[in-house]
């Protein structure tokens, strides 16, 4: 069994409705957005708003809930940055996702105008059609148009559970080249008409998955 990660109980505190306080204009998509992009790099709070597509008043509610946290700190110089411990948090996050991509160029198996996707480490689902089309109705649920759920075995990356066409080998191989999956790696990518839109849903997904802390032997089979 996957364990908790720290970052989504964070996550979930910070979009918790306070009393006596207006509820939040963001959602634990733009929390978890802004830990990976000051992961990146420092960034100031208009940037935050263009890329989080929320305006300036929420980003400074988000920045000072991290801040409580301990997770960030802010100068006017450089804007908002990880702290020690904000560090540490995400890298823990990316050890199990190492990879979150835009636009990978594809053809065939080209399911929408945008596209995100994220690598998740050892999360075997082939053969498992339960699990495979509770993340493709996620991703739809999610704000998405349509998603591709891929497996890394050790013949290459496959579409489960239908296995490898011919086909879509060439988009196979510039899938590997983008996300470079190990055996028993899961490969999502959300499609939708907007490239924020297909990012919110994959990583609104992605939240969901890891968090419920899926056994082999029961949600799995």
């Amino acid at each position: 069994m996957r364990t908790q990660l720290k970052i989504f109980n964070v996550v979930k505190d910070v979009c918790r409705n306070r009393i006596g306080k207006v509820p939040p204009l963001f959602y634990e998509y733009h929390v978890l957005k802004t830990l990976l992009l000051l992961w990146l790099k420092p960034a100031s709070r208009e940037l935050l708003a263009r890329e989080l597509h929320i305006g300036e008043s929420s980003v400074r509610t988000l920045i000072n809930r991290l801040k409580r946290y301990g997770l960030i700190s802010t100068c006017r110089r450089n804007g908002c940055s990880l702290t020690k411990d904000g560090w540490q948090l995400v890298d823990e996050f990316r050890k199990i996702v190492p990879k979150i991509v835009s636009n990978i160029n594809l053809r065939r198996l080209r399911l929408g105008y945008f596209n995100a996707g994220v690598l998740i480490k050892d999360f075997p689902v082939h053969g498992k059609m339960r699990i495979i089309l509770w993340i493709r109705d996620l991703i739809i649920r999610n704000g998405g148009d349509a998603a591709l759920i891929l497996q890394a075995t050790v013949n290459g990356v496959i579409v489960p559970p239908v296995g490898v066409d011919d086909w879509a080998y060439e988009d196979l191989g510039r899938i590997k080249e983008v996300l470079k999956p190990d055996q028993n790696d899961l490969i999502i990518i959300s499609f939708a008409q907007t490239q924020y839109d297909a990012e919110k849903a994959l990583l609104t997904t992605l939240m969901t998955i890891l968090n419920m802390q899926i056994k082999e032997n029961s949600f799995m089979a």
